[in-house]
């Protein structure tokens, strides 16, 4: 085995062929990605004298292995679950390949690090035994009949995990098996620098929610100060949360509920008012979270908060339309988040982001039914609210309440810019498009103070409405929103012939291209008059090419 340091620059694929190498795996790191991730993205190759066969994105990897073993001297960062079955067919006459790479390296410079492995393929597996430590929760008492009480054993195996400072610790939870867990806390921080958890049975929660009297409801799966997570494998987790969603303010109105939000009270915090996250992240660093399935959550499926870098990608998110205040993933007091690639069907957002958040990029994600991708809500009781940086790319919203939806209520303070909505399809949505600044969840005061919402774009969004108002831009009347940017917006009514229209209120920017919203509002400015609820039009104010709002 050789390593070669070249700069990007020269890394063209066609000289790397000409090297006539019978396996190249490139690991490229760019500048933007280091400075974001601490790391780098990575390429791999099987390669021939006659060309690159490029291995299908990372799944084909299943076990990657201590690669920055090979550079002591560089720091260990992210880790990765992926395995390369064999190479292409020319390459096939030696033994399949089990590429043991578990840690990228951080980068060296503006160097590309490219490891090259000779014909005879085999890294082996020897290497992967030395580096990966397992710790099965079998092993530490786990009886997994989904009967039998197994938190202890997960506690035990997770404290031994966590403990292990040489190698890659891995707490493997197996197939075939459903395990019972009570509310647990997976505390940090770990010994190693990395620590992983396998997935590939079953966790369950208690189905009645009076097991959970004398417990800490705001949990139920909870990791905490462990920076270096690598989560992954087949399984499932179950909230089992029809109990739950059977006792909230929504089904079963008690005293503190509120409309907006039916399991949380305004005042009462008690056991069926206030219900389980079901799996949480909290003051956690370099988190990956990969091919998990999670169902029937009491309330939040997936909640963050206090963190740093965390990657989700390839989950399934999947509870029922009514299950109420069933977010999949909610994001609050975090920066450098990427979740790429989700299917989320849900009882509430999609994907919520509160307050404190920074650098959140959300992309290929598959919504609905549920309340769409949310910022907010964000402001309540007049509080200050932080949120910038945001990125929402190729999103199918499937029949939702709502679409792109940036909500806050009124008296909040602080503000929400620098939010990018991109490559949106629309398939019977009720509200694709809204910014909502009065929201509320009962009768509210008129508050002449607001969060500050600027620099929002929308781009390449397209599909149907269910409603005849395909875009609502309802800002405050006092700070309003500014730097709103439309770019090729089509979407037309999902009842054929019927029209639908925009309404815009306090808000400025301004719009290209040819978007449309059926022809209601073609070649014309349009604002509400917010003292008298009219609706007025600017006419022939700006060009079609360039108009304002």
């Amino acid at each position: 085995m050789s390593v070669l340091l070249f700069p990007p620059r020269q890394l063209e694929k066609e000289k790397l062929v000409q090297q006539g190498f019978p396996l190249l795996i490139v690991i490229f790191f760019t500048e933007e990605l280091s400075s974001h991730w601490g790391s780098g993205k990575i390429f791999a190759f099987c390669t021939l004298s006659h060309g690159p066969y490029p291995v299908k994105a990372l799944d084909s990897f299943r076990y990657l292995q201590l690669l920055c073993k090979l550079f002591p001297s560089a720091p260990t960062l992210h880790t990765c679950n992926r395995r390369l079955v064999s190479c292409p067919p020319p390459l096939q006459q030696s033994k399949p390949i089990e590429l043991q790479i578990l840690w990228f390296c951080r980068p060296l410079g503006i160097f590309t690090i490219i490891v090259v492995l000779g014909l005879a393929c085999s890294v082996t597996a020897r290497v992967m035994k030395d580096a990966m430590t397992v710790f099965d929760v079998m092993s530490y008492g786990a009886i997994g009949d989904g009967t039998a009480d197994d938190t202890y054993a997960f506690s035990k195996a997770w404290t031994a995990a966590c403990g292990e400072a040489s190698g890659f610790p891995v707490m493997v939870i197996p197939e075939g098996k459903t395990f019972l867990l009570m509310p647990i806390l997976f505390q940090g921080p770990c010994k190693s620098k990395t620590v992983g958890v396998k997935i590939l049975g079953t966790i369950v929660a208690p189905e009645n929610p009076v097991m959970w009297n004398g417990k800490d409801i705001d949990l139920w799966l909870a990791f905490k100060d462990v920076h270096g997570l690598w989560m992954d494998g087949t399984g499932w987790i179950n909230g089992r949360g029809y109990n739950w969603w059977d006792q909230s303010c929504r089904n079963k109105p008690k005293p503190g509920c509120t409309t907006q939000a039916p399991t949380v009270g305004t005042k009462l915090h008690n056991l069926y008012v206030k219900h389980v996250q079901m799996f949480s992240i909290y003051s956690c660093s370099e988190v990956f979270v990969s091919n998990l399935k999670f169902i029937n959550s009491p309330q939040f499926h997936i909640k963050v908060g206090w963190s740093n870098k965390i990657h989700f990608t390839k989950l399934l998110i999947n509870s029922p339309e009514t299950s109420p205040n069933t977010d999949g993933i909610h994001i609050e007091a975090t920066s450098h988040v990427n979740i790429h690639g989700a299917v989320i069907a849900a009882g509430d957002d999609c994907i919520s982001i509160g307050n404190g958040t920074s650098d959140i990029n959300i992309s290929n994600i598959i919504c609905g039914p549920g309340h769409g991708i949310s910022i907010g809500s964000l402001g309540r009781g007049g509080s200050t609210v932080t949120v910038d940086h945001i990125s929402v790319t190729n999103v199918k919203f499937l029949r939702t309440t709502n679409g792109a939806r940036i909500k806050t209520w009124q008296g909040g303070r602080g503000y929400a810019s620098n939010i990018k909505f991109e490559q949106l399809e629309f398939t019977e949505v009720q509200n694709p498009i809204i910014i909502d600044q009065y929201y509320c969840d009962k009768q509210c005061k008129n508050v002449t103070e607001g969060v500050q919402i600027s620099d929002i774009s929308y781009r390449e969004a397209f599909g149907t409405s269910k409603t005849p108002i395909a875009i609502s831009l309802n800002c405050d009347e006092t700070v309003g929103c500014k730097g709103i940017f439309m770019e090729n917006i089509k979407i037309t009514s999902a009842i054929p012939g019927k029209p639908v229209t925009a309404s815009c209120s306090n808000a400025k920017g301004k719009r290209l291209g040819e978007d449309e919203t059926d022809d209601a509002t073609a070649g014309k400015d349009e604002t509400d008059d917010t003292t008298t609820g009219a609706s007025k039009r600017l006419k022939n104010a700006w060009p079609r090419s360039e108009r304002r709002y």
